[in-house]
């Protein structure tokens, strides 16, 4: 993934997410586009995997039910758990 397409992953500026992927030293590649490229690692591939999911169902829920609902997100419903635990 492009440095721009993380900062959309992680909701955050170019320059923060470049700053994480340095600190968690993940492989980086340049293309043949002129672009790095960042290797990700098993979390940072579930957090995309889980987005993008998120998103598809989202826009499914839209198209059958007029948009009132969204899915949650893992990190949604592990938020919701701890808040939940006593």
């Amino acid at each position: 993934m492009t440095y721009d397409e993380l900062a959309s992953l992680f909701e955050c500026e170019l320059a923060t997410a470049r700053d994480i992927i340095i600190k968690m030293n993940l492989d980086l590649r340049k293309s043949r586009d002129g672009h790095t490229r960042v290797k990700l690692d098993a979390t940072l591939n579930a957090l995309f995997l889980d987005k993008l999911f998120a998103h598809w169902v989202n826009c499914k829920l839209r198209a059958g039910q007029g948009g009132q609902r969204q899915a949650p997100t893992a990190a949604e419903d592990k938020r919701r758990q701890a808040e939940s635990w006593p």
